[in-house]
């Protein structure tokens, strides 16, 4: 059994929300300290329809089976898990004066989450 933190719950059930599409839109943008980032989370390999977003899920559902496999070996009866998102079609906006950041996919660690909120579709 792992613990997920409440803050990883809430980004998760966040990131289903805005999967789906309902109430608002797809796209979800999470606050961190050094930033916000926007993308559209994929939280199953249907959605994945690039290449290298199938990359990414194929490398995350291999350190997701060594983490498991490692944990078992110590007989703990929890795992810590800090939880994290995979998004797609992704805007990093630095605060100050950085440059934005496209890229295409990026694995968003939700323990560095201060805040998270649903983008409404653009008229």
């Amino acid at each position: 059994m792992q613990f997920v933190s409440l803050k990883s719950a809430i980004c998760q059930t966040f990131a289903s929300a805005a999967a789906s599409g309902r109430p608002l839109g797809r796209r979800i943008t999470f606050l961190t300290s050094a930033g916000s980032v926007t993308g559209i989370p994929v939280l199953s390999k249907s959605e994945a329809q690039d290449k290298e977003v199938n990359t990414y899920q194929n490398l995350l559902s291999d350190a997701d089976a060594a983490f498991v496999e490692n944990w078992r070996k110590t007989g703990a009866s929890t795992a810590p898990h800090d939880g994290y998102i995979l998004l797609r079609d992704v805007t990093i906006r630095p605060f100050g004066d950085t440059p934005v950041i496209k890229q295409n996919a990026l694995v968003l660690f939700t323990g560095n989450v201060n805040g998270v909120l649903l983008e409404s579709e653009q008229e």
